[in-house]
């Protein structure tokens, strides 16, 4: 019998409800720094059951990309925050590890030329002839 909760991570993206029962999960929590209860309770008082488990979720697949201590101690900085967000948790862990965010990017595009006219020209638009008049009536 397997209970890694890295097994269970796509599971658990889709069916966040079961959370509380995944005995991978409440052993993951029982082991690791209470920090990671904290979250927990966080993202779902600030985003819902169902978003917040969610949330939980995506911070714990972090865990699969990096060692498990980084992003423990980037959820002990969030924790601090009264924002928390799964963004806040992947902004501390990026500057725990000095990962360089995108620069930003100039899109360039062709835009349409734009020529000065003449008023007169637009005189037209709002003037009418008594011959149009007539064929509106």
């Amino acid at each position: 019998m397997s209970l890694d909760i890295d097994h269970y991570l796509p599971l658990l993206a889709r069916k966040c409800r079961g959370l509380d029962r995944a005995v991978p999960v409440r052993r993951f929590l029982e082991r690791e720094d209470p920090c990671w209860r904290t979250l927990l309770a966080d993202l779902r008082s600030r985003e819902g059951e169902a978003a917040g488990s969610r949330a939980f979720v995506d911070v714990l697949h972090l865990c699969r990309e990096y060692d498990v201590e980084i992003v423990t101690e980037a959820v002990r900085k969030s924790v601090r925050h009264p924002e928390i967000s799964l963004g806040l948790v992947r902004f501390h862990l990026w500057n725990e590890l000095g990962v360089q965010t995108a620069e930003t990017v100039t899109i360039e595009y062709p835009s349409p030329e734009v020529h000065q006219g003449s008023p007169s020209v637009y005189a037209c638009l709002t003037t009418t002839t008594e011959e149009e008049e007539v064929s509106r009536a």
